[in-house]
């Protein structure tokens, strides 16, 4: 999605960025914008320069309102959104599933933007119901203990970030890395006997040609196990549930992955839910 072709003078690599901003803005009320006379960014990259909570609180209600208050705030504020402060991180593809024809897809580019203190943040009840920061592992290990729901890409991209030592750590790798591109995963999923397999580029079980409008996985008479144990190359999440379309299984997810990734990138953390309960243990 960052190399096609839009009918917009806006490069895509600016655009997609300046259109994250302007959508955390509206959903967290975390702006991260700079001033126009401002130096380089932090050594962390964050943007450095927030408005007064009042002033934040107006905007946003304007900009929420009509996504072209946007430019006003910019303009009248004096400030331009912090793209250099966004690394990109990766590109997920929401698969066709077929028991739910009707079902929303999203093609989605996710940034990395690393913060030197943390800005408050406030729901909007709509796209975000609790606002709370923590860390990737605190997050996995919530949502293993049902707390929320975090959709299988997240799942992924959070047990890659639990590879990371550091803050530092993050922003130098995201920094180097976001040079080297990604391309767009979309997940195919495998219907098993104990649950289901979603198999990403690089898998055995992955298509060599996949159409992203049509749906290209099939039943298979194996289980969750049997299905790693006959494949070398592994790059997918596995749900051992009783129901595989319904959303009650996905707390069981794990992620299987032994070859390199591509373009720099991590490879998830795994047995990550083993890792994230000794973490809580020690606290």
């Amino acid at each position: 999605m960052f190399t096609s072709r839009r009918d917009s003078p806006v490069p895509n690599e600016l655009g997609y960025r300046i259109c994250a901003i302007r959508e955390t803005f509206e959903e967290s009320g975390v702006l991260l914008a700079r001033p126009w006379a401002s130096g380089p960014v932090g050594a962390s990259g964050q943007a450095r320069w927030p408005l007064a909570q009042a002033d934040l609180a107006r905007w946003r209600k304007r900009v929420d309102g009509n996504a072209r208050e946007f430019l006003k705030l910019c303009t009248e504020c004096r400030c331009v959104p912090d793209v250099w402060s966004l690394y990109e991180w990766c590109n997920w593809l929401t698969p066709v599933m077929p028991a739910m024809p009707k079902r929303r897809r999203y093609d989605t580019a996710f940034f990395i933007c690393c913060l030197d203190r943390i800005p408050p943040a406030a729901r909007d009840d709509r796209e975000i119901v609790n606002a709370q920061w923590l860390t990737p592992a605190e997050v996995l290990h919530d949502f293993r203990q049902e707390k929320h729901i975090i959709p299988p890409p997240q799942v992924y991209e959070l047990s890659r970030l639990c590879q990371v030592q550091s803050l530092a750590d993050l922003h130098h790798f995201s920094r180097e890395r976001g040079a080297k591109g990604c391309e767009r995963w979309l997940p195919v999923l495998f219907p098993c006997e104990d649950g289901h397999v979603s198999v990403l580029p690089g898998d055995d079980l992955y298509p060599a040609h996949v159409d992203p409008e049509t749906y290209q996985g099939r039943p298979l008479a194996n289980t969750v196990a049997q299905l790693r144990r006959s494949a070398n190359n592994l790059n997918r999440s596995e749900t051992t549930s009783e129901s595989v379309w319904k959303l009650s299984g996905q707390f069981a997810t794990e992620m299987r992955c032994n070859i390199p990734p591509k373009f720099g990138h991590l490879s998830p953390k795994q047995n990550v839910f083993e890792f994230v309960e000794q973490i809580q243990s020690k606290l």
